[in-house]
């Protein structure tokens, strides 16, 4: 691969970083760049990272604040999935600064209201312990009772959950005997 090559596939990656190569490819800069340099590796490489590229992108930070900040009012307002999409930044830490004592305020009232996505997630914040200084001990019987409230309503992860701690249990009952 040549000095130039080598450049153009370095460029290639630090726009993709920044989300900028589907536009900049689909203006046939790129390609026409590649044609007058009569490159026909410089050409695969870019066809080749078009074609690799995701149809959807991440939002912009911007376009994130402004959702959450919407789904914060909604979640005020008692809307369970905005409720679990406020607790989940906020356990995430992305959009806004990670805030375990949030992410469990938002998660519960979503779980109360029957928000099976809330509901799995706090099933899981009491099997793992890790938010225990927030008010949700390391509660096997209660994490599972939530993942069964989830899994009644279809919800599949839950189910999935369910099955593997229940084949677990068992496989612990025979070993134990």
């Amino acid at each position: 691969m040549s000095y130039i090559s080598f450049f153009i596939a370095g460029a290639a990656a630090y726009f993709a970083h920044r989300y900028a190569v589907r536009r900049w490819l689909r203006t046939g800069k790129t390609v026409e760049y590649c044609l007058k340099a009569g490159s026909a590796v410089l050409l695969s490489t870019f066809a080749a990272l078009f074609l690799a590229l995701p149809t959807e992108w991440p939002m912009p930070q911007s376009e994130q604040g402004r959702i959450f900040s919407d789904s914060l009012k909604k979640a005020e307002q008692g809307d369970a999935k905005a409720e679990y999409f406020v607790g989940l930044s906020y356990a995430q830490g992305e959009t806004v600064a990670a805030d375990k004592a949030k992410a469990v305020l938002w998660m519960r009232k979503s779980a109360e209201q029957g928000y099976s996505d809330a509901q799995v997630a706090l099933g899981n914040m009491y099997l793992n312990g890790r938010y225990a200084k927030e008010g949700v001990p390391k509660d096997y019987a209660q994490g599972k009772e939530l993942l069964r409230k989830a899994a009644d309503q279809g919800h599949v992860w839950a189910k999935m959950l369910l099955y593997n701690m229940e084949y677990e249990e068992k496989r612990q009952n025979l070993e134990g005997k």
